[in-house]
C-alpha cells in the first residue's frame, strides 16, 4: 500500500511537470530580436547592383532560426527573393548594429522599392513541431534605378582576312 502512494504521487508529480513544461512552452511567444531599426546606407541602387542595409536590434534570447526570407518588392508589386547575402556572427544577448549588402535583381522594376525581412524562430519545442516565432523587419526603402546600358559594337575586320 506504501508503495501504490509513492507510486501515486510520482505519477501527479510527474504530470504536474509535464503540464508546466507544455503550458509555459505554449505560452512563451515572446519574439527572440526586436528591430529597432533598418535603413539603407544608399538611397538609390541600379538594377543588379549592390545595396548595404543597416540594421539596429536587441536580442532577448538566442532561439533556432528555421526559415529566414529575405524579400525585395519592386514598384510593380512584384516580390524578388533576395538569395545572396552577407551573414553576421553576432549571437550576444543586447544591442547589435550589423549590416547586409544584397544584390537588387536585375528583372526589378525601376522606382520606389521596399526590403523585408521575415525569420521564423524556434525557441522552445512547441515551436519546432510547427508553431514558430515570426519577427518581421522593418521595411526599408529603396529607390531602384536602371543598370548601365553597355552597348557591343562590332569592330571591323582590319587585318583583311575574310
Amino acid at each position: 500500500m506504501a508503495i501504490a502512494k509513492h507510486l501515486s504521487a510520482a505519477v501527479m508529480v510527474c504530470g504536474f511537470a509535464g503540464s508546466y513544461f507544455l503550458v509555459s512552452n505554449i505560452l512563451d511567444r515572446g519574439p527572440p530580436v526586436h528591430y529597432l531599426e533598418a535603413t539603407a546606407k544608399e538611397t538609390e541602387a541600379q538594377q543588379g547592383g549592390p545595396v548595404e542595409i543597416h540594421f539596429r536590434v536587441y536580442r532577448y534570447k538566442n532561439c533556432e532560426a528555421l526559415d529566414i526570407q529575405r524579400t525585395l518588392t519592386d514598384a510593380d508589386g512584384e516580390d524578388h527573393a533576395i538569395a545572396n547575402y552577407t551573414f553576421s556572427k553576432g549571437k550576444g544577448l543586447g544591442f547589435e548594429d550589423y549590416d547586409r549588402t544584397i544584390t537588387i535583381p536585375k528583372e526589378a522594376v525601376t522606382g520606389p522599392a521596399t526590403y523585408q525581412v521575415r525569420i521564423k524562430y524556434a525557441c522552445n519545442f512547441i515551436n519546432h513541431i510547427g508553431w514558430p516565432i515570426v519577427v518581421w523587419s522593418p521595411k526599408v526603402n529603396i529607390t531602384i534605378t536602371p543598370a548601365p546600358v553597355v552597348l557591343e559594337i562590332p569592330l571591323p575586320d582590319l587585318t583583311g582576312k575574310d
